[in-house]
């Protein structure tokens, strides 16, 4: 047992000596994420969205899994999941952390019922409370495991430190949910120095209230009202430019956050009178952009878009959209948590037509074709973030010419998707299938077009087929059609009239 206890101790105190170097770094680099609600009142389709697009370059590595049903009322949810996560796991016996191991961390995910989350984490001076007892993660798993509602998610959050098992759980960060209520809100959650038990510190912004949102949206990355840092204002200043434009044009969409705000690299914008893509000063190539304070930059690793369902909508139809790579040259694929199951394309790396995919590492297809394209635009945009200096330069004039047919594809994957999705919703289903089969060819077809296309750095290697009707299809019998004679057979049989007089 004394063993045990040193065992212990030595890692939970090289734990936080790596935790302290950690939060020293926090003040010389921007580290954030960005995510944003908007309420379905807004959005060209009445239904809302909430988007992320998650930084941490040294865990490019993305997957998407799918989670059975915890409560069958609630039902099985579709995570964002990061499986190459270090942290201190245990050997069975309580609460005792014994040894490094690979802990899956979640981004983000998507119930049965229509309720999404996702959020950033607000990073905290303390280093305990920041690496050690923060449970943004936590939180999030609850919620897609128990919650339906938003109404829910307040209940859930009012009562979380009255629970024995979450008296000790800190929470820092901003989380975006919506429901298929047409509930949208963005949270900002602190558990205050010495306040465990009592509950957490609550502003949340309604989407669809004009006091809280204007405009119907609301954004944030990793500052709050709780804890206040400027490193990433001007990011945030960038997102919310990006997401007023859109709104002015009536353009809020999946569409247009996916290729707009997803992907924005800033060009030749200015914002609050600096021109943000400075070029590299070690580099004379003038295309060469550095993206610290661009929405989709070198430390960006994917975005995720969920369309959730308007009032009245069947919660089936929520669509988990992303982009397993750095948005500015993904593809995003969309997914169906009715569908209970996720294509091998986005947890699998190959023999993924196959009945038996091989998932031999903590990247999948999607993120590993995507990650391979990103190399060709940085020099080192992969390695951890502490020891090594990164490429926050992106080379503007290669982007471009990839993005000649990454935003055509990514643009006729979402038309062909909302298609088809606008078919099914009426009860149009293709014949002999359910609706759960239906959907999850719809996701799998899409995630092998796209990867077939982006593999070969084309928009149109391989044409859409899905949902056609096939060349059998098209054969119609015979018998039904009325038989009308062409003018030379007409010819002939008049001659033969003729012949016979």
């Amino acid at each position: 047992m004394g063993e045990r206890q040193n065992r212990h101790s030595i890692i939970s105190a090289l734990l936080i000596i790596v935790a302290i170097i950690g939060s020293v770094s926090l003040t010389d680099r921007t580290i954030a994420c960005d995510i944003a609600v908007i309420s379905g009142k807004m959005t060209t389709t009445g239904r809302p969205i909430i988007w992320k697009n998650r930084d941490h370059s040294a865990a490019w590595q993305q997957e998407l899994v799918y989670y059975n049903a915890v409560k069958p009322e609630v039902g099985a949810s579709l995570r964002i999941m990061d499986r190459n996560n270090i942290w201190l796991d245990s050997e069975g016996e309580g609460d005792e952390f014994d040894y490094f191991a690979f802990a899956p961390v979640m981004s983000g995910g998507l119930n049965e019922s229509g309720f999404a989350i996702t959020n950033t984490t607000v990073y905290e001076d303390n280093p305990i409370r920041e690496y050690i007892m923060n449970a943004n993660v936590y939180l999030m798993e609850q919620a897609l495991e128990k919650c339906q509602t938003v109404n829910d998610f307040d209940e859930m959050i009012a009562k979380f430190h009255a629970t024995l098992l979450n008296f000790d759980k800190v929470i820092s960060g901003n989380f975006v949910v919506l429901d298929a209520q047409g509930g949208a809100a963005l949270y900002e959650l602190w558990t205050p120095d010495d306040s465990f038990l009592l509950p957490i510190s609550v502003r949340k912004f309604d989407a669809n209230s004009l006091e809280d949102a204007p405009h119907g949206y609301v954004n944030r990355t990793n500052s709050n009202y709780f804890i206040q840092r400027t490193s990433d204002d001007r990011r945030e200043e960038r997102g919310h430019a990006i997401l007023e434009t859109l709104y002015q044009q009536n353009a809020l969409s999946v569409e247009n956050i996916l290729t707009e705000l997803a992907k924005d690299v800033c060009g030749d914008d200015i914002v609050a009178g600096e021109t943000l893509p400075t070029k590299d000063p070690d580099n004379n190539d003038p295309n060469n952009f550095d993206t610290t304070y661009c929405i989709s930059r070198y430390e960006t690793n994917f975005a995720m878009v969920v369309d959730g369902a308007a009032e009245g909508e069947s919660p089936a139809f929520t669509t988990f959209w992303l982009n397993l790579g750095e948005p500015s040259i993904g593809v995003a694929t969309p997914h169906f948590v009715a569908a209970h199951n996720v294509t091998p394309y986005v947890w699998a790396e190959s023999d993924l037509e196959s009945t038996n995919p091989v998932d031999a590492s903590t990247t999948c297809a999607l993120n590993q074709m995507i990650n391979d394209t990103e190399l060709t635009m940085y020099s080192n945009n992969i390695s951890p973030n502490l020891f090594v200096a990164m490429d926050s330069g992106i080379d503007y004039e290669v982007l471009l010419d990839i993005q000649t047919w990454t935003i055509p594809l990514e643009k006729d994957v979402i038309k062909h998707t909302y298609d088809l999705l606008e078919q099914y919703r009426t009860g149009a289903l293709p014949e002999g299938k359910t609706l759960e089969k239906a959907l999850y060819d719809l996701s799998h077809y899409t995630a092998g077009f796209v990867y077939k296309n982006y593999t070969n750095q084309s928009a149109s290697f391989e044409a859409w087929h899905f949902g056609e009707p096939s060349e059998e299809d098209d054969l119609t019998d015979n018998n039904d059609i009325p038989f009308i004679p062409s003018f030379t057979q007409f010819m002939i049989w008049l001659l033969n009239i003729f012949s016979k007089l």
